[in-house]
């Protein structure tokens, strides 16, 4: 609640408009040109003056909301919400924790195998009975890729396990595992595949 408060209190609007700032950067830019010189690698006093014009015309352009979004977004998508998804949830790591193999193995195949293969195929069969269409660049191998990530269920997978599992504590702690597990395989196979799709592309575009 606090950072949803806090966030009400930070500025939205720009200073200036992109049109604005593009024209300064050209001027800024035309300056540079005529002051530069190869004589010494050491920045002129108008140089510096002209770089600190261009820090001043970035700040204006960007609303101080987008930018602070823009700065801890993958801190908060790959390093807050993990953790704090995995606390929230409950788990408890410990030495002498008994746990059902069996649920866990199935759990974990099955948000692997489950995500996949509905994602994928539904995905397949849209395209294939024109009701979809693939955007321009993607292929049925990134496709693929998403499919694996979407594996990745961790915080209402484990919110259904709270409901199926409401008085056995040792299934619920194998419920959690099997989704940590399943979540794990998932979004590396996911990311394996979609930088293996994306490696290819870049060989076909290169040659």
């Amino acid at each position: 609640m606090a950072g949803i408060l806090l966030a009400f209190t930070v500025p939205l609007r720009q200073k200036t408009d992109v049109r604005t700032f593009t024209r300064k950067l050209f001027e800024i830019a035309d300056e540079m040109r005529e002051t530069d010189s190869e004589e010494t690698p050491l920045l002129t006093t108008e140089q510096i003056e002209q770089i600190d014009d261009i820090e001043e015309w970035v700040g204006k352009v960007q609303s101080p909301l987008q930018h602070t979004e823009h700065v801890i977004q993958n801190w908060v998508a790959f390093i807050i919400m993990p953790i704090f998804a995995f606390f929230n949830a409950g788990v408890v790591l410990s030495a002498g924790i008994q746990l059902d193999i069996t649920l866990i193995s199935s759990l974990a195949l099955s948000l692997f195998l489950g995500k996949t293969i509905g994602v994928s195929l539904f995905s397949y069969a849209a395209v294939r009975m024109k009701v979809a269409s693939l955007p321009a660049g993607v292929s049925f191998g990134q496709i693929f890729g998403v499919a694996l990530l979407a594996g990745v269920g961790f915080t209402m997978a484990v919110f259904i396990a709270n409901l199926a599992f409401t008085d056995a504590a040792m299934l619920m702690d194998s419920a959690k595992a099997g989704i940590l597990a399943g979540s794990a395989v998932s979004g590396i196979s996911g990311y394996l595949m979609l930088r293996y799709c994306r490696q290819g592309n870049s060989q076909m575009i290169g040659r």
